[in-house]
């Protein structure tokens, strides 16, 4: 009795080591180098020190352009831990997502950039069937593309984003949308990217961002990681919810300096807001959830 009694003490004690091990030990959450947003990284090293166990990012570089199909079956088989894109059905069947839009639905609001001295193209319209007539651009595995064609938009595709701008410049495309913090922090990219000079030397302003339109749908970018690793997935989720619930989340958010500045710049409110439907939506999207999503009405920015 007494030898089995000391067996037992002797695995509850090798049982509280190997947790307590498990606990303590730093887990390394491989990241493919190439994407390299620095809010989402933020938010992701967030999410990760509200845990009680250690995790840190490791950057995995993998040659050549790494598509969206590419990328998931990169997660699938392991050499990357976590992936982010905007949410489809298909996207959550392939891979577990963790359901809290990481810029809060701010994907989901999209302006337009378009070729300078070209805004008369738009001052007449104010419903979706006006919108008609217009060509956008694209990148062929975006999301996006599905949703804009879903709701009846013309849309002219590459299959590289660094050809876009190019595109737009050569009126290949009328105007090309994008999130509302991707638009103002690729603007002086792009300008350089396609620059030229007048006969005076200095660089001609090819774009600017369309002055007073919106289009607006349900867009959330997620984490995503193998369904295989569904504790990960846990703790991920664990992560951010108690940095959204303590406010960390949400002040992370709005003191990024690219997201703040293209809140402001933008002015959301004097903007006509042309709604479109996602039909790529999976059901268990949680809307409700309103302490996820941002609201310009309710967190004006100074």
């Amino acid at each position: 009795m007494c030898k089995r009694l000391l067996i037992g003490l002797v695995l509850s004690i090798q049982s509280v080591v190997s947790v307590n091990a498990y606990c303590t030990e730093t887990l390394r959450v491989r990241v493919d180098t190439t994407l390299n947003q620095i809010f989402i990284r933020d938010a992701l090293k967030l999410a990760l020190s509200k845990l009680d166990r250690a995790y840190e990012l490791q950057d995995v570089r993998v040659a050549g352009v790494l598509s969206e199909p590419r990328h998931v079956r990169l997660v699938d088989k392991g050499l990357f831990d976590i992936f982010w894109q905007t949410t489809t059905v298909k996207l959550e069947q392939q891979l577990q997502p963790i359901r809290i839009p990481i810029f809060r639905g701010l994907m989901g609001y999209r302006i337009l950039v378009i070729p300078k001295n070209t805004q008369t193209k738009f001052d007449g319209i104010y419903h979706l069937s006006e919108f008609r007539d217009l060509r956008f651009g694209q990148s062929m595995h975006w999301p996006d593309t599905e949703i804009l064609r879903a709701n009846g938009l013309k849309v002219e595709v590459s299959p590289h984003f660094l050809k876009l701008y190019p595109m737009l410049k050569i009126g290949r495309f009328d105007a090309l949308p994008r999130g509302l913090h991707q638009a103002w922090y690729e603007l002086p990219w792009a300008e350089s990217y396609v620059s030229e000079e007048s006969d005076t030397g200095e660089k001609k302003v090819v774009f600017e961002i369309e002055k007073r339109l919106l289009l607006k749908y349900i867009n959330p970018m997620y984490f995503f990681v193998s369904k295989k690793k569904p504790e990960f997935a846990k703790d991920i989720e664990k992560g951010m919810r108690l940095a959204i619930n303590d406010g960390s989340y949400q002040r992370l958010f709005l003191s990024n300096p690219t997201i703040k500045a293209a809140i402001l710049k933008s002015d959301i409110k004097n903007r006509t807001i042309i709604h479109l439907y996602n039909p790529l939506l999976p059901p268990e999207t949680p809307i409700s959830e309103k302490a996820l999503w941002f609201d310009p009405e309710k967190e004006a920015l100074k």
